[in-house]
């Protein structure tokens, strides 16, 4: 008997490190983040197949301005041993290949991650597959990088659902652009890897909250095109403003009394040739990927993880949960997530001096929040449950009660 297929079909998953691992990044040494992985690992894990819809315009080696101008049979030839290298490192055998779009699953909902799909000189070749779908489901990540060309593209796709890990209706940057979108946006948790968890001897704990997460110092970016819309509207150079300024700020004494700043730049600050080597070689981050950051995350009692601008949380902020760190978050990033403020977190204003109100402020309960933040990850963000809530939006009847 054949094994069942999922109740959705994904277009394009080599593009990109969302679901798995680029070709690219393992020849460049890069890390992919796998920030939606469990779309992959949990149909797995239940013996399911993967319906998966290559339209044959996108290579994860090759930039989308070349390749989608190759004549047909030089791409199909190159994604055929493309594909079949990237589903050998990614462990991807339950992954079933689609060239055209098979009447059996075009009554499936399409799984799109906007990132690289929806831009690009080949998007109207995608976009006549795409409108062929019965239902659309859009994924938001990185919506800041190109915003303007995202959202007119999503726009033209017909029975479309936006995805994204909070819902973004009240945030002024997503109104500005996707004002015309009016249907509810699906929110689904991040997917929290089982190594972020409660330590199985309890540690003592720096009383300070630490502070994690990079970012990017936009205008040194290449093509600094692709962030115009976002420095255009919020007049700032970054999109994770936390982050920037406790850096920024970190020798200060108060910051050096209450926050433990790890946060740091993506790219360090070296000489122009450097720096070129870093964006082509993806080199950058080397030194914060060094961090045991579960070990960090298990020795503190408060974490902060700046959100984007943008509207949307970091997963550093579920890991550090995970790992009993109590979070301080700015609660509007976290819209149909459930958290609770004084039950399994505490907020702050989205920016320094806030941050450090909430940090000095007394709370009572601190035991109390600590059990039910990381309560809150075993309950939503863990593989089983996170997939399970995206097929509560994606297929309703195929989820399970886990």
């Amino acid at each position: 008997m054949d094994n069942p297929c999922t109740p959705f079909v994904i277009l394009n998953p080599h593009v990109g490190d969302w679901l798995a691992e680029p070709l690219s990044f393992r020849l460049l040494r890069r890390r992919a983040l796998r920030k939606y992985g469990y779309l992959l690992d949990a149909p797995r894990e239940h013996g399911q197949r993967i319906p998966v819809l290559i339209c044959g315009t996108l290579s994860g080696l090759v930039p989308s301005t070349l390749f989608s101008y190759l004549p047909a049979f030089v791409r199909e030839k190159w994604l055929s041993l493309e594909l079949k290298l990237w589903r050998k490192i990614n462990d991807a055998d339950h992954l079933d290949f689609y060239f055209a779009p098979e009447e059996k699953l075009l009554q499936k909902p399409l799984i799109i991650f906007s990132w690289k799909n929806c831009e690009g000189a080949a998007f109207d070749k995608r976009l006549a597959i795409i409108k062929k779908f019965s239902h659309v489901i859009g994924n938001l990540s990185h919506y800041f990088v190109n915003t303007a060309i995202k959202a007119h593209n999503l726009n033209r796709i017909p029975n479309l659902s936006l995805w994204s890990e909070s819902d973004l209706q009240n945030n002024p940057y997503f109104q500005n652009f996707f004002g015309w979108y009016k249907k509810p946006v699906i929110v689904v948790p991040f997917c929290v890897a089982p190594r972020f968890s409660l330590p199985e001897k309890q540690k003592e704990r720096d009383k300070k909250c630490v502070a994690t997460g990079s970012f990017h110092f936009l205008p040194d970016e290449k093509p600094r095109c692709v962030y115009e819309d976002f420095m255009r509207f919020f007049g700032t150079t970054n999109y994770h403003f936390v982050r920037s300024d406790l850096y920024q700020r970190r020798a200060q004494p108060r910051i050096k009394e209450n926050i433990n700043v790890l946060s740091a730049p993506y790219r360090e600050k070296k000489s122009s040739l450097s720096n070129w080597s870093q964006r082509i070689l993806g080199a950058g981050q080397k030194n914060y990927f060094a961090i045991d950051i579960v070990d960090v995350y298990q020795t503190h009692l408060f974490a902060v993880v700046g959100e984007e601008r943008s509207g949307n949380p970091g997963i550093g902020i579920f890991e550090a949960m995970a790992c009993g760190a109590i979070p301080i978050i700015k609660t509007s990033c976290y819209e149909g997530l459930g958290l609770s403020v004084s039950k399994n977190c505490l907020s702050y204003e989205g920016d320094v001096d806030s941050l450090l109100a909430s940090v000095q402020k007394d709370e009572a309960n601190l035991l109390t929040l600590q059990k039910e933040s990381s309560a809150y990850i075993k309950e939503h963000c863990r593989t089983e449950k996170t997939y399970n809530k995206f097929l509560t939006f994606v297929a309703p009847r195929e989820s399970t009660n886990t």
